[in-house]
């Protein structure tokens, strides 16, 4: 199992908020029976008073909130996801140097062989991490929806194109999506 960035810390967060509303839990119910012999029977609101009414409370309300704020900056920074496919590394080589596959150059060429088809008005790749997997993402829009057979059996010679690129014998290393979409007439049907 791989740890991705914040994880570690989404983990000890939700521990220490566990064990701490699990604490709240066990002294309520505790409370009315009087197990503990230092608990008092009756909580007062005076020095909840005293402290909002005397003059530094304004100040440490403000500093809670800007620390609570930059808090919650960071933890939004540390989710924010990585689309961005890294390089493959194929496997299977002997020597000690290392072949690497850039994805965004197999997306790049994979649009440019489907440009090419004569009902493909226009194609759009990229590479991107999705859920940890590399995929190559191609958006095919169409001219005219008669002759979707033949460019879908050019998107699937384009996608084996792409596994065989990315030395996907048996299990493939590089997942492929393809969004077809036809385009929009400018004229209005009568």
């Amino acid at each position: 199992m791989s740890l991705r960035r914040g994880d570690l810390l989404d983990r000890t967060a939700t521990l220490v908020a566990g064990i701490a509303l699990a604490a709240i839990g066990v002294g309520a119910v505790l409370w009315p029976m009087h197990v503990v012999r230092a608990a008092p029977d009756h909580i007062g609101a005076g020095p909840v008073v005293r402290a909002t009414t005397s003059g530094w409370w304004p100040w440490a309300l403000a500093g809670a909130g800007a620390l609570l704020v930059l808090i919650g900056l960071v933890w939004l920074i540390a989710h924010i996801p990585i689309r961005k496919a890294p390089v493959l590394r194929v496997p299977g080589t002997t020597n000690p140097g290392v072949i690497v596959v850039n994805l965004d150059g197999v997306a790049a060429a994979a649009a440019a062989a489907l440009e090419r088809e004569h009902n493909v008005q226009s194609v759009k790749g990229k590479a991107v991490l999705d859920r940890g997997t590399s995929t190559v993402e191609l958006t095919v829009t169409v001219s005219h929806p008669a002759e979707l057979a033949d460019v879908i059996a050019a998107i699937d010679t384009t996608c084996a194109h792409i596994a065989r690129a990315t030395g996907g014998a048996g299990v493939p290393a590089v997942a492929a999506r393809t969004v077809l979409q036809i385009a929009k007439t400018k004229g209005r049907v009568k």
